[in-house]
């Protein structure tokens, strides 16, 4: 695997930005948002940190229940350009497709995470949003399947945890939701 970026300051603004991601918290978001814009204006060619910035923009936006058209634009825009500076980037491809998804747009959303998933199979974040398309009951077993690999490539996400926890509720296997 090649360096993501050559600049090591750019490098450590991004590893800050994905350890605020992590915690999915409203304030650590927007310490994630600067960080990943640190990271990017430090090296505007660095396509993961443009990814950064894209998933902290949802989460944020999501928390704080709102997604003006600034933020839209924020976001498909830094899509725009990891996927300019690397079409190969699976970790791209799928904030494509959480973006489509947010916009309502279920089946671009899974192409484009599954897309994401292709390039990028160790990338925990496809399987969990790819399982966030299947909503119906009928897919709850491949959805449960989708965030146990979720879990898998990143067993110290408490976001995978609590949501594997309710769609065994949503199942009606209590014992297994609560554990």
């Amino acid at each position: 695997n090649a360096m993501p970026t050559e600049s090591l300051e750019a490098y450590d603004a991004y590893l800050k930005g994905q350890q605020f991601l992590k915690t999915r918290l409203s304030e650590e978001l927007e310490q994630a948002i600067l960080a990943f814009e640190r990271a990017v204006e430090l090296d505007p060619g660095f396509a993961l940190a443009w990814v950064g910035l894209a998933h902290s923009q949802v989460w944020a936006t999501q928390l704080r229940d709102d997604l003006p058209e600034t933020t839209r634009a924020i976001r498909q825009e830094a899509i725009d350009r990891a996927l300019d500076l690397d079409p190969l980037l699976g970790e791209a491809w799928t904030a494509q497709g959480e973006i489509y998804y947010n916009q309502g747009r279920v089946e671009d959303a899974r192409q484009a995470i599954q897309k994401g998933i292709e390039l990028s199979p160790n990338y925990a974040d496809g399987y969990f949003l790819y399982a966030q398309t299947m909503q119906d009951l009928q897919h709850i077993r491949e959805k449960i399947a989708f965030v146990e690999k979720a879990l898998e490539l990143d067993p110290r996400q408490p976001h995978y945890r609590s949501i594997l926890g309710l769609e065994y509720v949503r199942m009606g296997d209590y014992a297994e939701g609560e554990r």
